[in-house]
Parts: structure tokens; sequence; C-alpha cells
């Protein structure tokens, strides 16, 4: 197995530790672990907010998951969009580092992901499942 890029690791550091600011302590933030999204799918996303519990099993359940994309841009545009809207994820966000933006994903229809936004340096994203919790997304992207 390759290397992670330093760029691609330091802004999953930098993700998770918003989200761990921005989240209760009811939430718990896992980077780069198993997310049990289906029977068949078992995806490893760069980070996702899950509900805190009990046991030692995989979660099966999150508030967000996102992906940091600098070379899988398009395998987390398509293939990882599906895998986690079909596994009624509400939100899914793409950290795109060429593009220096944060792709937010919501309301699926139909196992598809319906309101797509690129949300930029300056500005700040919304967790609507989290009850409106924010990110800076300069606290991100850099």
């Amino acid at each position: 197995m390759s290397p992670q890029d330093p760029r691609h690791a330091a802004t999953v550091t930098r993700l998770a530790e918003a989200l761990m600011r921005a989240v209760g302590a009811d939430k718990l933030v896992r980077i780069q672990a198993p997310f049990s999204a289906s029977d068949q799918s078992l995806p490893e996303p760069d980070v996702a907010v899950v509900p805190r519990r009990g046991d030692d099993g995989h979660p099966d359940a999150a508030f967000l998951v996102a992906e940091v994309a600098n070379t899988s841009l398009q395998k987390d545009r398509s293939l990882k969009s599906d895998v986690y809207a079909q596994a009624a994820i509400p939100e899914y966000w793409i950290a795109d580092l060429a593009r220096r933006s944060i792709e937010v994903r919501k309301a699926q229809l139909n196992g598809r992901y319906t309101i797509r936004a690129a949300v930029h340096p300056g500005n700040t994203v919304r967790i609507d499942a989290l009850d409106n919790a924010e990110i800076a997304v300069s606290d991100v992207l850099r």
C-alpha cells in the first residue's frame, strides 16, 4: 500500500479536528475506519460522524461522512456518493483539494443525493443532521 499524500493526510486531520469541535459529546468522529454501509459494502471514509455506541461493531449509521479528494475525485463523486446515499447518510462531503472547496451533498432520492453545493474558504458549512453545527471551510482547506 502506498503512503498517503501529506496534503491529503493533513486535510483529513484538520477536518476531523473541526468536526470534533463542532459536534456534541454524544457523537463520535472516526478517521479512516470501517462503516457498515450495507451487507456487501464496508467503506472506510476519511472522516465520519457517528452515534456513540456501547459495542465494538462497525457503525451502520452516520450523521455525516466525508472524503478528501486529490486523485480520487471521480470515484468520490460517483461510486462513493452512491454507496453513502444508499446507506441513508444524510450528508456527504467531498473536500476537493484541487478546487479548494467542500462539496456538500444532501437529500437522498432513489439512492442518490439531490442537493449539491460547493463551499469555499471564507464561508462556513452547516451540518443539518447535527443541529446545524458549523465549521469554517478555511479551518479545513489551506
